[in-house]
Formats: structure tokens, C-alpha cells, sequence
């Protein structure tokens, strides 16, 4: 739960009641939580960037609704827990100071590779358009629903949602997308989003 928020996931449970496993162990009886396909984080989203950053976690898409973490959440002591990690794991984890320096490392290690990359024909650029047809240049709505099925959730932002799917077949400059802004609403670079996202958290917090 702690990072999913700090980690802006906006294709798991909270957000979607999506791409999780639950993995019960009948020796131990113990349940182990497996989330999966982590493409939309790091403020990659189709829900508002404001609201998942805030520092707030009640803002997150999802969490004042999903069965699990309302029940959690109503434990005090679970919510004690709860505050502790975000707030721990942000100061010790997901801040400037611990991932700037890897994400410099990163980026020095494939940026030969990502210019590779970019310089190939892009062989899956009609895809969506492949998986609805009829769809025309421009059709987000039939896009999102290629993406989502009919499990487009009442708090998914239009806007958002509508620039998410104009933007999936976009080339974004490699240090752009590190960095940010990238000029998109729903797509925010991986070091602005751990800025926002600690800064958010510490304030919050302080208060």
C-alpha cells in the first residue's frame, strides 16, 4: 500500500483493482501480496497527477474505496503502521538523495541503447488503432477503452485520461522523460515525480 502511493502506481489495486496476486502459503499461513506489471509508475497515469503526489494518501485513487485498505486503514494501529512506511520509506528510499545518483548510472549505462532504440521503425505504432477498429485519428475514448476494457473507474480523470491516450505512441526525449516536465498531464519525468512526491510527503507530514 505504502508503494503503491509513493511509487504513483495507477494500474494496481488501489487505482484499477488490477495487475495483483494474492499467494497464500497453507504451511505458514501467511498471504504474500505479488504486484505485477509495473509500467504506469513513476507519474505515468491516467488519474490526476495532483491528486496521486499530494503528499496525502487519502488523495490516491482508490484508497478510500478498495475493500483491503479500508478495512486496514480502520485498525489504528495498522493506520499508525501505515503513516510510519510512507513517511520512512520516502526519507530513507524514494527521495532525491538516495535515487539520483543510481538513476545517473542508469541513465549513463543505456543511453547508448535507448538512441538505438529510437532510431528503429516503430513496428507496433498502429496498435491500438489495430485492437478497435474504426478508429479513427484522435478517437481517445475508444483507446482508453482498448486499454481498460470496461473497467473505467468513476474517478479516472477525463482530461487525463484523454491526454494518457494521445500521448501512447509518442516519441518523448530520452532526458525529458528522465527529467521532466514532458509537456504532458499524464506523464510526469521519473526525477519529477520522486521530487514532488517526497517534497509533497515531508509536508504533509510536518503538518
Amino acid at each position: 500500500m505504502a508503494l503503491e502511493v509513493l511509487l504513483g502506481y495507477a494500474d494496481g489495486y488501489l487505482a484499477l483493482v488490477d495487475n495483483y496476486y494474492v499467494y497464500q502459503d497453507l504451511d505458514t499461513k501467511n498471504y504474500f501480496w505479488i504486484p505485477s506489471d509495473m509500467d504506469l509508475t513513476f507519474g505515468s497515469t491516467m488519474f490526476k497527477l495532483e491528486d496521486m503526489w499530494s503528499g496525502n494518501y487519502s488523495t490516491f485513487p482508490g484508497m478510500n474505496i478498495r475493500p483491503l485498505t479500508k478495512q486496514i486503514l480502520k485498525v489504528p494501529e495498522f493506520q499508525q503502521t501505515y503513516n510510519h512506511l510512507l513517511l520512512d520509506i520516502s526519507n530513507t528510499l524514494v527521495n532525491p538523495d538516495q535515487t539520483y545518483g543510481y538513476i545517473s548510472d542508469l541513465v549513463n549505462m543505456i543511453s547508448e541503447d535507448v538512441a538505438w532504440d529510437q532510431g528503429l521503425v516503430r513496428a507496433g505504432e498502429s496498435i491500438m488503432a489495430e485492437q478497435t477498429p474504426g478508429t479513427s485519428e484522435g478517437d481517445t475514448t475508444s483507446v482508453i477503452e482498448a486499454v481498460l476494457g470496461n473497467a473505467i473507474p468513476g474517478d479516472m480523470d477525463k482530461a487525463t485520461a484523454e491526454n494518457f491516450a494521445s500521448r501512447i505512441n509518442a516519441t518523448i526525449p530520452f532526458m525529458t522523460a528522465v527529467n521532466g516536465p514532458t509537456g504532458y498531464i499524464s506523464l510526469a519525468g521519473v526525477v519529477q515525480w520522486i521530487d514532488a512526491i517526497h517534497q509533497n510527503i515531508t509536508k504533509f507530514y510536518s503538518n
